[in-house]
């Protein structure tokens, strides 16, 4: 048995447990930072903060089972990433819904059926989570992801109900993306935001065609990014 002040550091100590959990990590601390590319800034350059809830993607390295005389090995196969999904709240004017919607116009219109390719369509996205006091942790090789060439492949419903009482419309919008990496190392400091996004354009309505390329002019962190 431990004695005196080895207590303290004995596998099995509440107070070293608690020292090395320190604060924890609250579910409500976190940050989004991205571009809607074409999207006004309605808000005063405000961070994205009508997104209620979002998450670190998965990250899933499959395998391949060969069989041998009823026993089987594994070799590995390929890695895939999860789609994400930000639930957001709907503002009263229709504003950022229907930014996401633009965003999804640039590249295939609804009427026009074509769209545009560019690069400024394709923005990364930054999702961070924070200390208590509001400030990014130190290590952001963990609690900070990167989404790589973001794009919206589906906005959600918004549920109307007469008998929906004492709540907010809300919506989903499904991200798909390339790939996500940590972000903090040396060479990406932490406080860094997206990659520029400098393509600009209009979308194909906008233009009256389906040649129009959609796209924000500016940092990647973009008028809902801080």
């Amino acid at each position: 048995m431990p004695h005196g002040n080895d207590q303290g550091t004995a596998p099995h100590s509440i107070s070293r447990f608690s020292q090395a959990f320190g604060q924890g990590q609250r579910a409500t601390l976190f940050e989004v930072e991205g571009a809607i590319p074409g999207g006004q800034d309605h808000f005063g350059g405000a961070k994205l903060f009508f997104i209620k809830a979002a998450q670190f993607p998965a990250s899933t390295i499959g395998f391949i089972e060969v069989p041998f005389k009823g026993r089987k090995i594994k070799r590995l196969g390929d890695r895939t990433f999860a789609d994400r999904t930000l639930t957001v709240l709907q503002d009263e004017e229709n504003f950022i819904r229907e930014d996401f919607v633009s965003w999804m116009n640039a590249i295939n219109d609804h009427d026009f059926i074509l769209g545009a390719a560019s690069a400024g369509l394709f923005p990364d996205w930054n999702i961070r989570a924070l200390k208590q006091d509001g400030t990014i942790p130190a290590n952001q090789n963990i609690l900070g992801v990167r989404l790589i060439s973001c794009f919206p492949s589906e906005v959600g419903t918004l549920e109307f109900n007469y008998e929906t009482v004492d709540t907010f419309v809300e919506f989903t919008v499904t991200m798909q993306y390339d790939y996500w990496m940590s972000i903090g190392s040396a060479a990406d400091p932490p406080g860094a935001g997206a990659r520029p996004v400098t393509t600009t354009g209009t979308s194909p309505r906008q233009a009256g065609g389906p040649a129009g390329g959609g796209g924000h002019q500016g940092p990647g962190v973009g008028p809902y990014g801080g």
